[in-house]
């Protein structure tokens, strides 16, 4: 059994979570942790009165209201390492739009966002010269020298090359796997989704902008996205300490149109100045690429469908299993449900391996 204690701040009472099993998954540079069971939170001061308690990622549950318990289905855990569970860790909770936690910042958004977008021509071209033979290091000096992207100064080329590794060179097998993705021609719906899982993967703004903004406003049933509400977001944001400094007016103004045009770019947004969600659509061959990937870090088959990462494509975890039913069709997988029981199986053990699978797959269908 662990426990959880946490120190509400502005608010004299103490939360005591306690869950049996769990499991812990990394998005960027939080770990989330997904329950098993179902957990209890008691509260011991019960004068307060709760109206909303939330979670990264959605709201856990629209009442508590003067109880003694309440049922949690997961939980945002900023910064615990990955191989152990604690038992005093730090949780990240929403009080409506007050963040009750152990520590004023849990979150550090930065404006990484100005300086690139989704750089989609660039990204293919670092991949499309990519040496799968060499090391990353030797890799980013051989480019950085050559010069592929065409930029006007080497300082440029530096930014650019210092996010790339961010994004999308976690390793040498990941980043051979991507490499190979892109020389093999694949087509870009299907390798667009994978970089921009990715860029999410390592921008905590960028993922929390699709899965705190556009996300509501899509479950809302709103369609067009304006700047000033995200400016305005970025702003409770700043109030609630997600954010370290106090970005000027200019500044969130351009980071909110940045964070617009980058998820336009990546294909999550539509229009030019009036912008709008797009229609869902996530290629099954880029899906179960994602999927390889997350299984590396959680091996559960049920929470890997339930992974609230997969809410960057607005997908339900009944759309998720849908997907892994037509993954499971295209033999690029093997997926197993019986009851309560899921188990997803691939074909080999290594990304690299896999990238050849899906690029086969991806044949076969055109």
């Amino acid at each position: 059994m662990h426990w959880i204690r946490l120190k509400l701040r502005r608010i004299p009472s103490q939360v005591t979570l306690e869950f049996t099993k769990a499991t812990w998954t990394r998005t960027g540079s939080s770990y989330w942790i997904a329950l098993r069971t179902t957990a209890t939170i008691t509260l011991r001061n019960r004068k307060q009165r709760f109206s909303r308690l939330a979670c990264e990622g959605g709201v856990v549950a629209n009442t508590f209201d003067n109880a003694d318990k309440l049922q949690l289905l997961s939980a945002g855990v900023p910064n615990s390492p990955v191989d152990t569970l604690s038992p005093i860790m730090r949780l990240l909770v929403w009080l409506g739009r007050e963040v009750i936690s152990r520590e004023q910042t849990l979150v550090s958004y930065t404006t990484i966002i100005l300086k690139a977008g989704a750089l989609l021509p660039d990204t293919i071209e670092l991949f499309l010269n990519w040496d799968e033979a060499a090391s990353i290091s030797n890799n980013l000096v051989r480019l950085r020298n050559s010069n592929v992207f065409g930029k006007a100064t080497r300082d440029r080329v530096k930014v650019i090359l210092r996010i790339f590794r961010n994004r999308y060179l976690l390793n040498e097998d990941q980043s051979g796997a991507l490499s190979i993705l892109a020389k093999s021609g694949i087509d870009i719906t299907i390798l667009r989704p994978i970089l921009y899982f990715f860029s999410i993967y390592a921008d905590d703004l960028l993922r929390d902008t699709v899965l705190l903004f556009v996300a509501q406003l899509r479950t809302a049933g709103q369609i067009y996205v304006d700047t000033n509400d995200l400016k305005q977001e970025l702003m409770r944001w700043i109030a609630e300490g997600r954010i370290k400094d106090d970005w000027s007016e200019n500044t969130l103004t351009k980071v909110s149109r940045g964070l617009l045009s980058t998820l336009r770019d990546f294909g999550v947004l539509q229009g030019g100045v009036n912008k709008k969600i797009a229609p869902v659509y996530l290629p099954v061959e880029a899906f179960a690429y994602l999927a390889f990937f997350l299984k590396t870090v959680d091996t559960s088959g049920e929470l890997l469908i339930k992974n609230p990462l997969w809410g960057i494509f607005f997908l339900t975890p009944a759309d998720v299993e849908r997907l892994f039913v037509q993954a499971d069709q295209l033999q690029l997988l093997t997926y197993q449900a019986a009851g309560s029981v899921i188990r997803v199986d691939f074909p080999v053990e290594n990304i690299k391996e896999y990238a050849h699978v899906v690029v086969g797959a991806a044949n076969r269908t055109t």
